[in-house]
């Protein structure tokens, strides 16, 4: 469970871990079983993204932007995970903004995002607008 300094519990369930990212954001991990299905709560308690299918989310205070990374981060197996390479990115209430597939291979002070798939890279900014296209 996730309780707060005053002992008031904010989030009750059977989780296999609730690991804090900073900022006031947790995820939440539900089963051992199923490690890469994360969810997200803030401060308050309230789940704002749930079951990503994601080895990690983060939020990003230069651009208030949370960003679901995806479980190719850590392990390589693209005939187990349809959504390997897939990115998603949050605005801080949880509401999608754009995703991007691939692997990400330009970062600019987390303002511009560059994805790269099939020797093609995508350059994003974090609102999801596609600025640039390299071939």
């Amino acid at each position: 469970m996730l309780v707060n300094t005053k002992g008031k519990t904010l989030l009750d369930g059977d989780y296999a871990a609730i690991v804090d990212e900073g900022h006031g954001y947790y995820n939440i991990i539900k089963s051992e079983d199923d490690n890469k299905k994360k969810s997200l709560a803030n401060s308050k308690g309230k789940l704002i993204i749930e079951d990503a299918n994601c080895s990690y989310i983060a939020y990003v205070k230069y651009i208030e932007t949370l960003v679901c990374t995806p479980q190719s981060s850590y392990s390589y197996d693209d005939k187990k995970d349809e959504d390997l390479g897939k990115y998603i990115f949050y605005d801080k209430n949880g509401k999608e903004l754009f995703s991007a597939e691939g692997e990400m291979s330009f970062m600019d002070n987390y303002y511009i995002f560059g994805f790269e798939k099939d020797d093609v890279v995508n350059y994003y900014t974090n609102k999801g607008k596609l600025v640039y296209t390299s071939k």
